[in-house]
């Protein structure tokens, strides 16, 4: 008896000691030799989101989607949905062998194995494992699934997934995975003739060059091939690719994420440009239609396309040496981030409203090189279009600011028709045949650039600047804040910008008359939000984002609306 009742508390100390061993999930049911991998969050969850997502635009119209549950039984190839589990999530792996056809295979949660195996199709081969159905209609591929699960030392796909990519398939309702690797391997000879026929077509434009008079167009064939063989390596160095959907109450998310093998040349070109926050966004003004910024050091990058002028015009040797001189000027300033919003204008003054901040140190230097370029465009040619341009120093002097005032004109010689659409662009655009971009030079070796809106639009910018108005605005700041550290970020209130173009062209004189006037447009009600735009690096990575406001997706219900009334003859 004794015997017995140790017996049983060694057993119940190791119930309590040992964790509990747990099934496999889909992931790691999947080979790691699987060429993608495809998850399908829970469907009652999802359904349920995207449901819910649809009513929070269009009230009503979320039980459509409850009603297109049968379509997901269509997709795994089980119309009536015997046997499968909706309450977790269901995935799907890809098989490639060169010159056949990609082999899918099915790992959905089961209820009943046995009822998901009678209501398949006699074509799929199926297995039971766990509490999971696998099957495919390619008996090869189910092979290698069963390998996979009976070996003890195979991979797994979620074993030789990033951290990264583990995450993308953790918190989305959609995701795919890629293994570049196996498609790289899979295909190569199909890549190498890819290859080939890349660089022959290349060569072929060279010979191809059309000629445009006052341009040396043969540096496209240099520009193109050097693209080409960062295109070579960026492939060569890749190792998955992974793509997100994510549905939630605020919106709508796509990510992307392309890896690079640790220590690879692309890896270490990445590690050297690391993200960043957008602080220089912050400082540009509040309430503008659009936004971007570029973080990081830009020095090489405005060296390289300064360069690029030169090779691309043609000059006698004199120009030359100048332009080359001057390539060697802008190496001597630090660019830092750059940052722009942009507004619309009216159609007298014109409808350009641009304002950009960045740092570009020492300023001295930065200014010298910015008078130094108005000299050398003035009555430059380019293609029949002559450029007027000057820079007159100290303009003016706003709120302590040194303001410079760089003009410039375009005159289109010998073609009438031409010449008269670039006068209808620049009062369009500008107010007149006259560009005025105005530069202020901040004491931390900041600049502001303004174009459009004349004085009064660099006072905005500078007091917007001091005041950090861009980081103050509770719209941009909560469009902003998830899309975190980046290389590059954008910021488009498209609604906004749609309404505010339509009434506009509403009075606009040169127009033909529109199916709605100022009053009406006041019943189109729309929220500001922005869609947000990002690229960032990571160590071994480049990741993509967008995303899409719920009110962005309110508003273009409310713009279909609004038109549909038109149509109808409702609209006034």
């Amino acid at each position: 008896m004794r015997m017995m009742n140790r017996l049983g508390l060694c057993c119940l100390s190791l119930l309590l000691i040992v964790p509990s061993v747990k099934a496999a999930e889909g992931p790691e049911l999947i080979p790691s030799s699987s060429a993608a991998v495809v998850k399908l969050m829970a469907p009652q969850k999802t359904l349920k989101q995207a449901s819910s997502f649809v009513d929070s635009v269009q009230q009503g119209y979320g039980q459509m989607v409850l009603g297109q549950a049968g379509m997901l039984g269509i997709a795994i190839s089980n119309p009536t949905m015997q046997g499968v589990d909706q309450s977790r999530d269901w995935w799907a792996a890809v098989f490639v062998e060169e010159d056949q056809d990609p082999a899918v295979v099915f790992v959905i949660p089961a209820t009943d194995t046995d009822a998901m195996s009678e209501a398949l199709d006699e074509s799929f081969s199926f297995v039971a494992h766990d509490d999971y159905g696998i099957y495919s209609d390619n008996e090869e591929a189910i092979e290698m699934m069963q390998k996979h699960l009976e070996s003890r030392t195979s991979e797994s796909a979620a074993s030789v997934a990033s951290e990264k990519i583990a995450s993308m398939f953790e918190g989305s309702h959609v995701a795919i995975g890629i293994n570049l690797v196996v498609l790289k391997e899979t295909y190569k000879d199909k890549l190498d003739e890819m290859r080939e026929e890349m660089m022959e077509g290349l060569s072929e434009a060279q010979d191809e060059m059309l000629e445009v008079p006052g341009m040396n167009l043969e540096f496209l064939t240099d520009l193109m091939g050097k693209a080409a063989d960062k295109i070579v390596v960026a492939v060569e160095d890749s190792e998955g690719y992974c793509l997100s959907v994510t549905l939630a109450d605020d919106g709508f998310e796509l990510e992307e994420f392309l890896q690079f093998a640790e220590d690879s040349r692309a890896a270490k070109f990445l590690q050297n440009h690391p993200a960043t926050e957008p602080e220089t966004l912050k400082k540009l003004p509040a309430d503008q239609l659009a936004y971007w910024s570029i973080n990081g050091d830009l020095t090489s990058l405005n060296a390289w396309g300064m360069g690029l002028l030169p090779q691309m015009l043609e000059m006698d040797d004199e120009e030359k040496a100048k332009w080359e001189g001057l390539s060697k000027d802008i190496k001597a300033v630090k660019f830092q981030d750059s940052s722009a919003s942009f507004a619309l204008g009216d159609l007298q003054s014109g409808l350009l409203r641009t304002v950009v901040t960045g740092s570009a140190s020492p300023n001295d230097k930065f200014r010298a090189f910015l008078e130094k370029t108005a000299e050398l465009m003035d009555g430059l040619d380019i293609s029949g279009v002559t450029q007027e341009m000057s820079l007159e120093k100290s303009h003016e002097e706003i709120e302590g600011v040194e303001v410079d005032l760089l003009t410039t004109r375009q005159i289109v010689d010998d073609n009438q028709q031409f010449g008269g659409l670039q006068a209808q662009m620049n009062q369009f655009l500008y107010g007149g045949d006259t560009i005025e971009t105005r530069i202020a030079y901040m004491e931390d070796g900041d600049y502001i650039q303004t174009m459009g809106g004349d004085t009064e639009a660099m006072e905005n910018a500078i007091e917007a600047y001091k005041a950090g108005a861009a980081g103050d605005d509770r719209i941009v700041t909560r469009d902003l804040a998830p899309l975190g550290k980046t290389n590059f970020v954008a910021l488009i209130d498209l609604q906004s910008m749609i309404k505010q173009a339509l009434e506009i062209a509403a009075d606009a004189p040169n127009l033909p008359p529109m199916p709605f006037d100022q009053e009406s447009l006041k019943d189109l009600e729309v929220q500001r939000s922005y869609i947000g735009m990002s690229v960032s690096t990571t160590e071994r990575g480049c990741a993509g984002s967008l995303r899409i406001p719920i009110e962005t997706f309110q508003a273009g219900a409310s713009m279909v609306a609004f038109f549909q009334r038109i149509q109808g003859g409702n609209a006034f």
